[in-house]
């Protein structure tokens, strides 16, 4: 480093009094040296990475999620093969898809926050968030050394930015290749042979009744140290179908209660077509929807808790300082076991006793979910409720209490611990061109995703025994007061 004007010109005048011959010895002893280093370092000693094909890697008939849904071509007789295109007929359709998570699962910022981790498998975890090739910049091709964290990628000539903005899509369930490749429709019921739709159709209703499985149901060997996006929930309602037929008096699929038969025109703007049986779009689920602005369609959604919860009457000690309170808790109509899917979801269930004056003095705590230790993942416990089943929740309250307090009972379904959320706020390096704006809406998470839903909440005068049960009215206005509330106030 030159320290200052004076000193460069020194060693430049010095510099320019240095022997030619000199140079170039020095320029012939290096060349040398360099040349006896590279020889001393055997070829076979070179790393060089071997490149797995994903069919060698994945076994495609069962670990279908490590495979994108081939490019599409344009489905002859409609504009393009994007919701929008399917909109200009189908409006109902497209009205309760554009309401549902699927539309939404690029705009998850839970999901866009863990997709910035190093140790994600960003390619695998988009193929289902966006699991059509058209979707995609890149296509990958294989895997150096076998590695999912270092996917062969080469440019997608078919990449169509705007039908990747609407994540899972029509295309991802309704499109396919046919024998010659081209692109066709599937549908579940037989078309109107008057009123013949403009595009090619296929009936494939055991197809599309099946496509859940591809996100919902995967399974396979551990990915990573942390990857454990192994849900189970076919598995468990194929169990339950016993308890379901008790239930509902038949069996039961995914699509049945997902996906309710409405009679109704498949395009409505058209007169002469029959009203005849079709499905909503809804796929409402667990009801948390992935921005707050969602509540406000989740009744119009079909919105059903599958939580059944009844408080038996307090039973007062003949001797002793603590009176008992017994709740019983079913899985009533949730087919599956509840929670399902994510392992990370689980019902929170908060009795806390309070006094004439407000202030708490007791407080008792029950989780049902999964139980896991990270680094690596690996399961501990699971306390789920499987259909038709029941647990029941046991604990003491204070004799005093029965003068003057009140007993609060909330249940939460939640789907990220504040503690994760904290978490997840402080994540770099969000990929904007899947959400724009997504590293703000990161760092702000608490103003935009809600975290948990309200599922239950019951008021009991312990004096009178009188209890007040919130209706679903009224518990989808508590969830949407979570808003903006910081972390460290929030009970989950």
């Amino acid at each position: 480093m030159f320290r200052s004007g004076s000193d460069h010109s020194r060693y430049s005048r010095y510099a320019l009094r240095v022997n030619p011959v000199y140079v170039i010895l020095c320029i012939l002893s290096l060349s040398i040296l360099l040349s006896l280093c590279k020889s001393e370092t055997p070829k076979s000693k070179v790393l060089k990475s071997s490149i797995v094909p994903l069919e060698k890697r994945f076994d495609k008939s069962k670990e279908i999620y490590a495979f994108v849904i081939p490019n599409l071509k344009k489905v002859k007789g409609i504009p393009g093969n994007k919701a929008k295109d399917c909109q200009k007929c189908h409006t109902d359709i497209y009205r309760e898809w554009s309401q549902s998570t699927h539309s939404m699962a690029l705009r998850d910022i839970q999901f866009q926050a863990e997709l910035s981790k190093k140790d994600s498998p960003k390619w695998i975890c988009l193929n289902c968030h966006i699991p059509v090739q058209n979707q995609r910049k890149t296509i990958v091709t294989g895997l150096y050394d076998g590695d999912i964290l270092r996917p062969v990628t080469k440019a997608n000539p078919l990449f169509d930015k705007s039908m990747q903005m609407e994540a899972i899509t029509c295309a991802a369930c309704h499109i396919r290749p046919d024998e010659n490749g081209d692109s066709v429709i599937y549908g579940a019921f037989p078309i109107d042979k008057a009123n013949p739709p403009p595009h090619p159709v296929k009936i494939k209703k055991d197809f599309l009744q099946n496509i859940c499985m591809r996100c919902h149901n995967p399974a396979g060997k551990g990915l990573t140290r942390n990857l454990i996006c192994w849900f189970q929930t076919n598995n468990e309602l194929m169990a339950s179908q016993d308890e379901v037929e008790k239930t509902f008096g038949t069996k039961k699929s995914c699509v049945d209660c997902h996906m309710p038969e409405v009679n109704r025109r498949s395009v409505p703007s058209i007169k002469d077509l029959p009203i005849r049986k079709g499905h909503k779009h809804h796929w409402t689920g667990g009801g948390i929807p992935k921005w707050y602005d969602g509540y406000d369609q989740l009744m119009d959604r079909g919105y059903v808790i599958g939580l059944k919860v009844r408080i038996h009457k307090i039973i007062k000690p003949q001797s002793g300082s603590k009176a008992t309170i017994k709740v019983t808790l079913t899985n009533a109509m949730a087919g599956h076991w509840l929670p399902t899917a994510d392992p990370e979801r689980f019902i929170l269930m908060i009795a806390t006793v309070k006094n004439s004056s407000g202030r708490i003095s007791h407080k008792e705590k029950l989780r049902i979910g999964q139980t896991w230790k990270w680094s690596p993942a690996r399961k501990i416990g699971d306390n789920r409720i499987p259909q038709g089943k029941s647990i029941e929740w046991v604990f003491g309250i204070p004799l005093k209490s029965l003068t003057d307090s009140k007993l609060i009972i909330r249940g939460y379904h939640v789907r990220v611990t504040s503690k994760n959320a904290g978490y997840h706020m402080k994540a770099k390096g969000i990929d904007e061109s899947l959400l724009k704006g997504g590293q703000n809406f990161v760092k702000n998470l608490i103003d935009h995703y809600p975290l948990a839903n309200y599922i239950y909440k019951a008021d009991i005068d312990l004096k009178s025994q009188k209890t007040k049960v919130y209706s679903m009215e009224e518990l989808i206005e508590l969830s949407k007061k979570e808003k903006g509330k910081p972390l460290s106030e929030r009970d989950y």
